[in-house]
């Protein structure tokens, strides 16, 4: 069994493997699925696959993880979720890069994902972020910065099925402080790199940490702000300039 920091560095390495959030999903997905109902989501598994087998868990993790995201944030979606797990990138066009690798379609409430064994923390983190992006940008909108975007969705990760979420995220941030990014440099989208795992985890954990510090109220009134206006209203918002609340999460996680 892996220990725990290459499990968690193994986490937190797949979300670069994450189409994360596009605008428009296919207008017609492939046929030849299983097809499972829950609350708030239409779970479609290939036939005999490993997911097929595992979908009472996985449903089990993707309810979890809806209660938890609209909780947090205090908001509420509408309609379900369409979640097509793969068995292989390739299925796909285009493609998706890897046997943990996902992309999520907001405005037609859906995602694709690969879905294969084993049942690990690796397959949870993936789901639940690319699940996440569908549940928050339907209750809040299209987020206004990469920032916002990619590490709300991570920020947000229920730890009830393991520590894939904020735990392995400040960690990171406390073992790695030399390659932790400036927050004023995640806010520019100029200069955001869809590839950079440290921008990923830099923005999840600072955002994690903001919610658990302040609430969701303070961070939806930012959530929409492109990269020039978030210093102005990060400081409307919460009253002190960003660099301060930079600073005081640095020190949290020392």
């Amino acid at each position: 069994m892996r220990n725990d920091a290459s499990t968690a560095a193994a986490v937190l390495a797949l979300l670069l493997n994450c189409g994360c959030e596009t605008m428009y999903g296919p207008t017609s997905p492939s046929e030849g699925w299983a097809v499972f109902e829950s609350s708030r989501y239409t779970l479609h598994a290939r036939p005999g696959s490993f997911c097929e087998s595992q979908a009472a868990a996985l449903t089990e993790l993707l309810e979890d993880q809806y209660r938890h995201t609209v909780a947090t944030l205090q908001i509420e979606m509408g309609g379900r979720i369409s979640m097509f797990l793969y068995n292989s990138g390739a299925e796909l066009q285009p493609s998706l890069p890897s046997a943990r690798s996902g992309v999520a379609f907001p405005e037609t409430n859906a995602a694709h994902a690969v879905c294969t064994a084993p049942f690990d923390n690796d397959l949870r983190a993936l789901l639940t972020h690319e699940a996440n992006h569908v549940i928050v940008q339907n209750g809040l909108g299209r987020a206004g910065t990469s920032f916002m975007n990619e590490g709300l969705a991570s920020a947000l990760v229920s730890e009830r099925f393991g520590e894939i979420g904020p735990t392995i995220l400040h960690r990171w941030v406390h073992n790695n402080p030399g390659r932790v990014m400036a927050v004023a440099d995640l806010f520019d989208d100029e200069k955001w790199n869809s590839n950079s795992g440290d921008g990923y985890r830099s923005s999840a954990s600072f955002l994690a940490f903001l919610l658990d510090r302040y609430g969701p109220a303070r961070l939806k009134l930012v959530y929409h702000a492109r990269s020039a206006q978030l210093p102005t209203r990060m400081y409307e918002a919460y009253g002190v300039p960003f660099h301060a609340l930079e600073a005081e999460w640095r020190r949290a996680l020392e």
